[in-house]
């Protein structure tokens, strides 16, 4: 009799494996194309900013279009993780010196004291800054200086765009989307999606944290993984903002397996809770199908 209930139960677990590759495979497919539409669009929305402006636009046209592309989470404030990820990515410079950067922006332009930039405070700082200076008669910068602006808002833009790839995969991993990865996210994301061991786990979040942590709290908040992740993906940035076609694939054979990780877990999560008496070995047996290894 004890056989007969097993084989039930192993054949319901097969059309459920059968279900959950099925639903997998379409989430996949349909988070590939979101994630090639958002870098699609974001592509359109450089080569549009690139269009609109131009060494003719006016000094203030350029201001506006720097602090819109520095504020990238679209809050209307240039924050601290904004201006350090611009520093490292687009600008090469070092952690350190992007923090002594991001201090002598606040120093300069934070009126208020809030510890981050308004649009007033930085069109306040920007026309004072160029005030006689680089700006002919007719409202425009000097044509020099504005290429090399220009210049400098077109690696901001790249960056804007690339981020989204980068916030992808942080989301994906951020289970609970309370906007930090802890531990137990980063070893579950190893062992259910590239098949760590737990060793091989625990040796990944050691190292995430000894690369991105940078205030020391044991979490790795979103700022934190942008500025690592990007810093690490720049070389490989397209003036447009998209990524290098091989890194492209590569980046998206991760993301998918992230992803496809998830689903199944999440599947496996909904099996057991309405089979709670099927027993810990059916369920040992289904969650063995979970893993594998990164190739």
């Amino acid at each position: 009799m004890t056989d007969v209930v097993e084989s039930k139960i192993e054949a319901v677990m097969n059309q459920k494996r059968k279900s959950e590759l099925i639903t997998a495979n379409e989430e996949n497919n349909a988070d590939k194309q979101d994630s090639i539409q958002d870098e699609t669009d974001g592509t359109k929305k450089v080569k549009k900013a690139k269009q609109s402006i131009s060494i003719k636009s006016s000094a203030i046209e350029i201001c506006e279009a720097f602090f819109k592309c520095m504020d990238f989470n679209g809050n209307g404030f240039i924050e601290e993780g904004e201006s350090k990820i611009l520093s490292v990515v687009a600008f090469d410079k070092d952690l350190e010196s992007a923090d002594a950067h991001w201090t002598a922006m606040v120093t300069a332009m934070d009126r208020d004291s809030d510890g981050k930039i308004s649009k007033d405070e930085y069109v306040a700082w920007w026309t004072e800054r160029h005030a006689n200076k680089s700006v002919k008669e007719d409202g425009t910068f000097v044509e020099d200086y504005a290429r090399y602006l220009l210049e400098c808002l077109q690696r901001i833009s790249s960056v804007k765009v690339a981020q989204r790839m980068c916030d992808t995969f942080f989301e994906a991993i951020d289970y609970d989307n309370n906007g930090y990865l802890e531990e137990a996210e980063v070893k579950n994301v190893s062992r259910w999606a590239f098949g760590k061991s737990a060793e091989e786990a625990d040796a990944t979040w050691q190292d995430m944290l000894e690369k991105m942590d940078s205030n020391k709290d044991r979490k790795i908040s979103q700022a934190e993984y942008r500025t690592y992740w990007l810093a690490n993906a720049k070389t490989k940035i397209q003036p447009d903002g998209t990524f290098v076609e091989g890194y492209k694939r590569y980046l998206l054979k991760k993301l998918m397996k992230i992803k496809n990780g998830n689903a199944r877990q999440e599947q496996i999560r909904k099996w057991e809770k309405e089979h709670p008496k099927s027993g810990s070995n059916v369920a040992q047996g289904k969650r063995s199908s979970v893993s594998f290894k990164d190739d």
